[in-house]
């Protein structure tokens, strides 16, 4: 197997987005204070023009199909980020939801035929609970992604497609999936401050 990696203005893109950001804070009597946040992020790539390739590759493409929809949709079509940070005395309570919206890419074994692999909307819940045992000391709980959510598995032609070229496939989460493919992660910490 050959390859050839080029660096090269081969296409114009129109990008379109919004961000926003919202922060809120209030103390609850004697129930303690929350932070509340949000944060929203909406992007659109759309590729305009593709360049012809230099004479030089021989007709080769610069962007095949699989590369344009990299471009395009492999990036989620928004993000949503929700906070709470709860705090009394000495506990605090850090919850958040991270939300990808959805996103795909193409994958192709021999650049005729294209397999789309699909990522449906994910949320991602991460927790930590910290008691602040004394000045120095503080002990946490807490979880990232801790509902265990994976990424969409790859779709299932492509990986037979692979198999069936003898390039064993053992991979089966999108690599472009903003969710880790570890699931998962729970930990219990302590924390000396001198």
């Amino acid at each position: 197997s050959t390859g050839l990696a080029v660096f090269t203005n081969a296409a114009d893109t129109r990008n379109i987005g919004a961000d926003a950001v919202l922060t809120y804070g209030d103390d609850y009597a004697g129930f303690g204070r929350v932070d509340w946040s949000v944060a929203a992020n909406v992007n659109q790539v759309k590729v305009t023009n593709v360049k012809a390739p230099p004479a030089q590759l021989g007709g080769q493409k610069l962007l095949d199909q699989g590369a344009l929809s990299y471009i395009e949709d492999a990036s989620p079509a928004f993000r949503i980020n929700l906070g709470a940070l709860w705090r009394k005395n000495d506990w605090t309570v850090n919850l958040r939801e991270n939300i990808y919206g959805p996103s795909s890419y193409y994958s192709s074994v021999n650049n005729i035929t294209y397999y789309e692999n699909r990522i449906s909307t994910k949320y991602i819940t991460d927790l930590d609970v910290t008691n602040q045992i004394t000045k120095a000391w503080s002990v946490s709980v807490g979880a990232n992604n801790l509902f265990n959510v994976y990424p969409d598995k790859l779709n299932s032609e492509y990986r037979q497609a692979l198999n069936t070229l003898g390039r064993q496939n053992v991979a089966q989460y999108a690599s472009f999936s903003p969710v880790g493919i570890n699931g998962g992660y729970y930990y219990v910490k302590a924390n000396f401050r001198f």
